[in-house]
């Protein structure tokens, strides 16, 4: 037996082609000047009664009529077209047989699927709600700055190396933002052990990108903002405390090399990277305040 999405993609196309057939013969009734005609019309609906009963019980009744109304039309006609499609479908079968069970087939296939599997990123994403973004975002370069940040993370590691493969958080524009976090640009929610307080990874993050981001006079901000909510999603893969992540981000100086590629990206000098920096230095001071470590 087939597989099922050859079978379903084969049913699409018999479909189709069997409705442009019996619209093309009904245009052609209108248009005289066009080729088509019953000719057509009959094709289409043979197609169609392929996968549609409705169809199926239309033509038998049709077929029926004009055996009984029109014998003469009946043999030059549709018992030539019927011998026709018997030997086309024939043919058929014993095509997608040799190509089902040969091996050059197999290999061309197999050959395929490798190469639209390496041509094509393993991490596709796609932004919700979207549309109500100010200025559409380049999701490919959101994709490497994610594989980006993997890397210098990982440059950094001599152990708890995050894996090559991680999911990426999704993104999800979020206007107008929660109450509470007006003044964020992005944001994640985590889920944690109680006992523990280490994040739950079982529980899928998704990163929150505010309005706020937008309104900066700098287009690449909503792409520093990802790329540190992305730092957060690699330093839990390691097990780092939430109340260390941010100083941990400017003491590995990881968070710094990304800015700078996101500007040498979009080139925009150093202000992505000045902005957010700027931002994660507070945000660092404020869980220093919060243990109680003066920083000097």
């Amino acid at each position: 037996m087939a597989f099922w999405p050859l079978r379903l993609a084969l049913k699409c196309i018999r479909i189709f082609v069997g409705l442009v057939l019996v619209a093309w013969s009904v245009v052609s009734f209108v248009i005289f000047i066009l080729p088509g005609g019953l000719w057509t019309l009959f094709i289409g609906l043979a197609i169609l009664a392929i996968d549609i009963p409705a169809v199926r019980r239309f033509n038998e009744w049709l077929r029926a009529k004009i055996r009984e109304k029109f014998p003469r039309f009946y043999q030059k006609v549709i018992v030539p077209l019927d011998a026709a499609k018997d030997r086309g479908t024939k043919k058929m079968k014993a095509w997608f047989e040799r190509l089902r069970n040969g091996f050059w087939p197999k290999l061309i296939l197999g050959a395929l699927v490798v190469l639209l599997a390496g041509a094509s990123p393993a991490l596709a994403l796609e932004i919700e709600n979207a549309e109500k973004i100010p200025y559409q975002l380049d999701t490919k370069f959101i994709e490497g700055i994610w594989k980006k940040v993997i890397q210098v993370t990982n440059d950094e590691a001599f152990i708890l190396r995050v894996p090559e493969d991680a999911k990426m958080p999704p993104v999800v524009y979020v206007d107008p933002p929660p109450k509470g976090s007006e003044a964020s640009l992005a944001g994640i929610r985590y889920e944690y052990y109680e006992a523990t307080g280490e994040v739950v990874l079982a529980t899928p993050r998704v990163i929150r990108l505010y309005k706020r981001a937008f309104r900066e006079s700098m287009p690449g901000l909503p792409y520093g903002s990802i790329a540190q909510e992305f730092f957060h999603e690699a330093l839990i893969y390691q097990h780092v405390s939430m109340d260390w992540q941010h100083c941990t981000m400017l003491n590995r100086k990881t968070l710094v090399k990304v800015l700078e590629f996101i500007d040498a990206h979009l080139g925009t000098g150093r202000a992505v990277t000045d902005k957010i920096l700027a931002d994660t230095e507070a945000q660092c001071l404020e869980e220093l305040t919060v243990l109680g470590i003066k920083r000097y």
